[in-house]
């Protein structure tokens, strides 16, 4: 977004001209023509410097307001869904995709052909129980763990293979599960995460702060 700004405000220096005659409230024609002038002589990294100055004096309402979406944005992105790891290497935070509805879980990570290795998928139900996976149309290799109301891995299985054909295994937890996280393959040993674990869950709706 950053630099769509710079870009819309750095297109053309020429623009300038037309940027002055609008404001002629604010500046003199003669003003106005000593600043295109003068423009024109600077270089890049000058131009950017007087521009962002100029156009703060003369359209600061609307420089203000772009500042204030940018605040809200990096607000909004602080607040992503995540899962926070204790490993021997310290926190790891693994960014979710929370799936909540049933035609959602039933889908899952389906057909997809990439996961980063610090992203994953939160199947969030209802209550507790031991809801039964399996890979059926997955592409990737995946980490299962499934985890209490509380946070705690209570089970887990790693590299379950991709399942072209039916019949599928099922990944069934040996206790009661509210969470399933999948990751990709090898994040659990690659991190010495362990069955007895207690992962943090950051932002999920439903999930009170820990």
């Amino acid at each position: 977004m950053f630099e769509k700004f710079i870009a819309y405000f750095l297109k053309d220096l020429y623009f300038e001209r037309d940027l002055m005659c609008n404001y002629k409230k604010v500046l003199s024609e003669k003003q106005a023509s000593f600043w295109t002038g003068s423009l024109m002589k600077l270089d890049w990294n000058q131009a950017l410097s007087v521009r962002f100055s100029l156009l703060f004096s003369v359209t600061k309402p609307r420089f203000v307001q772009f500042v204030l979406i940018c605040i809200f944005l990096a607000g909004c992105a602080g607040r992503e869904s995540g899962a926070v790891f204790s490993t021997p290497g310290g926190p790891k935070r693994v960014l979710l995709e929370v799936v909540a509805t049933e035609r959602e879980r039933n889908r899952g990570l389906m057909f997809r052909s990439h996961l980063d290795e610090d992203r994953g998928m939160l199947f969030v139900f209802e209550e507790s129980g031991r809801p039964a996976f399996w890979m059926k149309n997955t592409y990737l290799s995946l980490d299962i763990l499934f985890l209490s109301t509380e946070g705690i891995i209570v089970d887990l299985f790693e590299r379950a293979p991709p399942c072209p054909m039916e019949p599928c295994p099922r990944y069934a937890p040996r206790s009661p599960a509210r969470y399933v996280l999948e990751v990709t393959g090898g994040f659990v040993a690659h991190h010495a995460v362990r069955k007895g674990d207690l992962i943090r869950l950051e932002n999920v709706s439903g999930v009170p702060p820990r």
